[in-house]
Formats: structure tokens, sequence, C-alpha cells
């Protein structure tokens, strides 16, 4: 498996930013685009060039953490149509997914430990529940 590389794309216009895109590719396949435009006023916020740059990372960390904490609401998603759907391997199978999912963005710093606990103790009740 390879590692999916990022980019950052930076429209900059005067003393701040005006879009930002991060694309992430694997294999030379386009598989995320995410845009952005920053919030009225971040343009003009920053007269220093650290406080520039720590408007370019935080945007950057929000992005990538967008990424994690959508692609976990995505497998909690997939399981609960699994559950819906009453197929006890399919359900299992789901389950695991999203658990996976939100332990990597525990890893990832985006969802607190106790956080990804309570969602994950809240999934294998639906679990439970559904194959009674």
């Amino acid at each position: 498996m390879y590692a999916a590389d990022a980019v950052y794309n930076f429209n900059a216009v005067g003393c701040g930013i005006i879009n930002f895109m991060l694309t992430i590719y694997t294999r030379s396949i386009k598989i995320w685009t995410l845009k952005a435009k920053p919030k009225e006023g971040l343009n003009n916020l920053a007269n220093i060039k650290s406080a520039k740059k720590r408007i370019n990372t935080t945007l950057k960390k929000t992005m990538r953490n967008k990424i994690v904490r959508s692609r976990s609401k995505t497998a909690v998603k997939k399981f609960v149509a699994a559950t819906a759907g009453g197929d006890a391997n399919a359900i299992k199978t789901a389950l695991s997914a999203a658990t996976s999912s939100i332990d990597k963005a525990v890893s990832k710093g985006v969802y607190h430990k106790n956080t990804a606990a309570r969602k994950k103790s809240r999934l294998s009740r639906l679990a439970n529940k559904a194959a009674v």
C-alpha cells in the first residue's frame, strides 16, 4: 500500500489567504479534494509573519481533520444502514470498519479517546440489538 501524498494550494492576495485547496493523491490518482475559503476578516488579520504561518497551518490541520472526521461518519452511516438491513455478516464487517475508522481518528487526534469509546460503545449496543 502506498502512502497518500497531499498537495496544498494557496492563492494569496495582499497580506492573507484568499483560497485554500487540499488534494490527496494515491498512486497518482486524485482521491480527495477539499476547497475552503477562510472567514471574513482573516485576510487582513495578521501582520506578523509567524501569525500568517499559523493561519496557514491551522487551515491545513482543519482540512485534514475534516477528512478524517468525514470518513468516520461515513463508516458509521454505513454501519447503521447495515443494521437496518439485518444481515449478520454485513453488520459484523460494517462494525469492524466503523470501529477501525474511529480508532484511526483517535490516533490522528481528531477524536478524544473517551469520545471514541462512547461512540464505539453505542455502535456495539446497536449491533447487539440488531443481532437479536
